[in-house]
């Protein structure tokens, strides 16, 4: 399974990047070879879901996530975020607050879909 993927549901595209278990090169590489992707869209376009399940989040994986959220945020309609738990919380909160953002966490990926494509 590719990590980025654009899936389609109810007629509207979703820009779906699964780094579930991943480890933080791929995290980084893939932030980075997406970013300039979803910047060249037109504003407020984008609709994202992010996949964290099992991830563990080390400083430089945070910093990646909290640059790309924070310079994607004019691009993105809405995104939403799946896999959260327990200590992944606080990373999360990190990520947002310096991002100014907050985007909603769902447990699975039929409700986030749901969510998404109603913004």
């Amino acid at each position: 399974m590719e990590i980025v993927q654009i899936l389609e549901h109810k007629g509207k595209k979703i820009t779906y990047m699964d780094f579930s278990n991943a480890d933080r090169e791929t995290i980084v590489d893939t932030l980075n070879e997406i970013k300039p992707l979803i910047t060249a869209e037109s504003s407020k376009s984008v609709l994202t879901l992010v996949n964290v399940e099992g991830l563990i989040f080390n400083a430089e994986i945070l910093k990646a996530f909290q640059d790309f959220t924070k310079e994607n945020k004019p691009f993105v309609k809405a995104g939403a975020v799946l896999g959260i738990k327990g200590l992944q919380k606080i990373a999360y909160d990190a990520v947002m607050k310096v991002a100014g953002r907050q985007l909603p966490i769902f447990d699975s990926i039929d409700e986030a879909k749901d969510w998404l494509v109603e913004q």
